[in-house]
């Protein structure tokens, strides 16, 4: 076991311990005096890993879409037949899962008996149980939520989005796959994902409560092996041009108003450290540009342009980066014209000292909120580390921004060229109009 890592926030009395456990899982504490506990169990395997190597000089294996989501679901299989959710209802804890792009998350909340819930955790996750009949009992449930899911207009005008913007990256594919992809999934593909991805050096244990590190280390001694094999897979992905696929596309659905996404195509950098950069300066200025105390969502609310439901975030994971501003509007083509006036203005003169404080104020504060919680502060520190991101260090690189390389951020990730942005318009359909 390596030495045990202390990081402190002293501005809002936080307090993070890292470690490696002896199977190289890497271990995160937040100690909380709190009456209820939260553990989440994060392995870097996601819908981006269609492609992926095993281990050095291995050829590239490739698996369907939706194989990280179905085998989250698989994993609360067991081999006895006892059924997982009972076993952690029984200690009066609830527990459930997700998968994103880039990892898959397995989670629970207790009051008592965390250690007893632990257990289940790394047990669900180091004994898998795979088979014909187990499988194919799985395709109808997953099959209907994929059928919800692309159902629902927010889902479609996303997907068309990232198809308009993305040529040939994984992110323009469903998390969950398509009938016909999870219809290709067999023990064998499970099996080997588990052995490529499952491996404890490939996984992050974030824990936040009333916890004590030597006793999350007993309990990852009995659970896990002392040594993990040495190699965790490496997912490969394509060289994706830095001009948009289609620059816009639009589609008809079941709504009253249309909808309009945007996306402001961007090249992620190289290095972690400036990716981290980017994510902070960019929090900035999308609270500057399109924040609900900024002009540009007030003027247009108050015109009707907009209504409450717009937004914008910046994604920079897996080899692409992209903002996304999402609205929904009677004048789809008003919307558009005044965003791309604001961000043409933007791009030449941006916002004065006192405005460029105010925001950073703000974002640092709304990153603050989380670590009130002991749910969100270990989903926090999962979600950073999946993204090769740390949560105290990136306060810190809020705080630590300038105006000058907030602009140059922006002017470098927020174009102008047509030939970088993508629209996605969902309109009402013509019999519904």
């Amino acid at each position: 076991m390596n030495d045990r890592i202390k990081k402190r926030l002293d501005a809002v009395d936080e307090e993070l311990l890292t470690w490696t456990h002896k199977s190289g899982l890497t271990v995160c504490l937040s100690q909380k005096a709190r009456s209820s506990a939260f553990a989440v169990l994060t392995v870097r395997f996601g819908s981006d890993d269609g492609n992926f190597l095993r281990f050095p000089g291995d050829t590239v294996q490739e698996i369907p879409d939706g194989v990280a989501h179905f085998l989250e679901h698989k994993m609360f299989e067991s081999e006895d037949g006892t059924d997982v959710f009972e076993r952690y209802a029984e200690n009066g804890a609830y527990a459930n899962a997700f998968t994103t792009r880039g990892h898959t998350s397995y989670l629970f909340s207790c009051t008592d008996r965390f250690g007893d819930n632990l257990r289940i955790l790394l047990d669900c996750v180091t004994h898998p149980f795979f088979t014909e009949e187990n499988i194919r009992k799985e395709l109808d449930i997953i099959g209907e939520e994929i059928d919800m899911h692309e159902d629902h207009p927010g889902t479609r005008i996303s997907r068309n989005l990232m198809n308009a913007a993305y040529a040939l990256h994984p992110v323009r594919k469903s998390v969950l796959g398509t009938r016909e992809t999870i219809a290709q999934i067999t023990p064998e593909i499970l099996y080997g994902c588990v052995r490529a991805f499952y491996n404890p050096r490939n996984m992050l244990l974030s824990v936040c409560g009333n916890l004590e590190p030597d006793e999350l280390d007993r309990i990852c001694d009995e659970c896990l092996p002392d040594e993990a094999p040495p190699f965790t897979a490496v997912r490969i992905l394509p060289d994706e041009p830095e001009t948009v696929h289609t620059e816009r596309v639009e589609a008809e659905a079941d709504i009253a108003q249309p909808m309009v996404a945007v996306c402001l195509k961007a090249v992620c950098p190289a290095e972690p450290s400036a990716c981290m950069r980017t994510i902070a300066a960019n929090e900035i200025n999308l609270e500057l540009l399109f924040g609900r105390s900024g002009d540009f969502f007030n003027r247009l609310y108050e015109e009707g342009v907009i209504g409450d439901r717009f937004g914008a975030y910046f994604s920079i994971e897996d080899g692409c980066a992209f903002t996304e501003i999402d609205a929904v509007c009677d004048e789809p083509d008003r919307f558009l014209a005044e965003l791309f006036d604001e961000l043409g203005h933007r791009i030449e003169t941006y916002f004065d000292p006192d405005e460029f404080e105010q925001a950073k104020r703000t974002v640092y504060a709304n990153a603050l909120f989380p670590l009130d919680s002991t749910e969100d502060t270990a989903l926090a520190v999962s979600d950073s580390w999946a993204q090769g991101r740390d949560i105290l260090d990136a306060l810190e690189q809020v705080m630590t921004m300038s105006r000058e390389e907030a602009f140059s951020v922006l002017r470098a990730t927020m174009t102008s060229d047509p030939s970088k942005r993508a629209v996605s318009i969902l309109y009402p359909r013509k019999s519904q109009a």
